[in-house]
């Protein structure tokens, strides 16, 4: 599976789960697809979620500007990803 970007996503023991978050990723775009969603709020911070932070993955619970996979392959695929905590900034955009 092809990966987006630079990701590579570890568990705290070092095992490589890349290839799990990019399949959910992939289901993810495959259901916004199915149902013709445009826009979708995700958790930020998270490795597949993260909208603007995620965790810098070694595990301290430290951020870093970023995105997670499945807001990348899904913002690539023009649906536009809103975190928790910008659900304003996407309310104002749909009154536009």
């Amino acid at each position: 599976m092809a990966l987006i970007g630079d990701a590579f996503i570890k568990t705290a023991e070092g095992d490589n789960v890349t290839d799990a978050f990019l399949s959910g990723a992939q289901k993810a775009l495959s259901l916004c697809r199915e149902h013709n969603i445009r826009y979708a709020i995700l958790t930020e911070s998270s490795p597949s979620c993260g909208s603007s932070l995620i965790y810098n993955g070694r595990f301290e619970g430290q951020k870093v500007e970023g995105q997670g996979v499945t807001t990348a392959l899904l913002r690539q695929s023009g649906v536009s990803v809103y975190s928790q905590f910008s659900i304003e900034d996407l309310i104002s955009h749909l009154k536009h």
